[in-house]
């Protein structure tokens, strides 16, 4: 039986007392994580990644800024919080949204960050690099310039700023945002998707 397309229809929505996780590719339920929580200050719709050294795969820590091995995002666990908003305490077990174990999954509730006058537009990839250890930022094309004005030599503006530009490694969150973000200013939640790759 083939897909049937739609143009109109319901927008997923952010709502602190939903789950983040919405659905799979092929309407498939959620693969979840659970692993202890050794930072503070984490919220569900947060990125999680694994801290450093020996043994660091068996915990979740918040997403450093720049973080360049996203892992996953942060799922609710209502028996332990009563809502997207509000902080998980550090040695909390809790459940992450692996980006491996849930390609192509639909997420609510994704935390991002003040989009410094770039377009919030649907499709965008995100990226880690936001100022804001968990949020997530959209990830601008790098541009090329001609630092010497001969056409020779082209190379990356130095002036670029992490997040605001980002970087190649940044392109290893593989995050897009769903919707088209009218107002991209400040912390804002977003719909996203888990790419398929």
């Amino acid at each position: 039986m083939s897909s049937t397309l739609r143009s109109t229809g319901d927008r997923i929505d952010c709502d602190d007392l939903k789950y983040v996780f919405v659905h799979g590719a092929y309407n498939m339920s959620a693969i979840y994580t659970n692993l202890e929580i050794i930072t503070t200050a984490l919220h569900p719709g947060e990125g999680l990644s694994h801290p450093t050294g020996a043994g660091g795969e068996d915990n979740w820590l918040i997403h450093p800024d720049a973080c360049i091995s996203p892992q996953a995002v942060a799922e609710i666990d209502f028996d332990q919080i009563s809502s997207c908003a509000t902080d998980y305490a550090a040695g909390d077990d809790i459940p992450g949204i692996r980006y491996g174990d849930n390609p192509g999954a639909l997420l609510r509730n994704v935390v991002c960050v003040d989009q410094v006058g770039d377009v919030a537009d649907a499709g965008k990839l995100l990226s880690t690099s936001s100022g804001t250890a968990g949020a997530f930022m959209i990830l601008t094309e790098v541009a090329l310039v001609d630092p010497t004005g001969t056409t020779v030599g082209e190379a990356f503006n130095s002036g670029v700023t992490w997040g605001a530009m980002g970087s190649l490694h940044h392109n290893r969150c593989p995050l897009r945002q769903r919707y088209y973000q009218a107002d991209a200013s400040a912390a804002y939640d977003v719909v996203a998707y888990i790419l398929n790759v």
